[in-house]
């Protein structure tokens, strides 16, 4: 089983980056949804309390400025890489939940949206980056394989 807590992009953000991983189609199978896990493990599960959902909440909306950069992760993933002080400290808050026996299943936190899957890395170097800002404007919190 696994816990997945993501933020999720607003319409006109999830507009533009289809449009531009249509663009990049080419270099890997686009997405059809996007956003940004920021937290994830298959042994620890913590739950959507109203604390924690206070505390998500009344971060957002939380908007990215246009400073992006294309990397590759794990099995030849096109992810967009963003830095935000605002989403890692709600990753920050969301291990703090689950420390004791925090065993997350990534070691360093790596704020991303992941673009396409199946990228052939020799792509990236040709790749124009996204220019748009990015809103999240909700959050999700999901648990899959198996009940809790």
């Amino acid at each position: 089983m696994r816990t997945v807590v993501k933020l999720n992009l607003n319409e006109e953000s999830q507009k533009n980056l289809k449009e531009y991983a249509m663009r990049v189609r080419s270099a890997g199978i686009p997405k059809k949804e996007f956003h940004s896990t920021i937290y994830y493990s298959e042994e620890i599960h913590i739950c959507n309390d109203a604390e924690t959902t206070k505390k998500i909440m009344s971060s957002l909306p939380i908007e990215i400025s246009p400073n992006y950069s294309l990397d590759i992760f794990g099995k030849n993933c096109l992810v967009l890489r963003y830095e935000n002080s605002n989403v890692m400290e709600l990753e920050g808050f969301l291990k703090g939940i689950a420390m004791g026996n925090s065993k997350t299943s990534y070691a360093k936190f790596n704020p991303h949206i992941t673009l396409g899957k199946e990228f052939n890395e020799r792509h990236l170097k040709f790749l124009s980056l996204f220019e748009k800002k990015i809103i999240f404007d909700s959050f999700s919190w999901d648990f899959y394989g198996g009940k809790f």
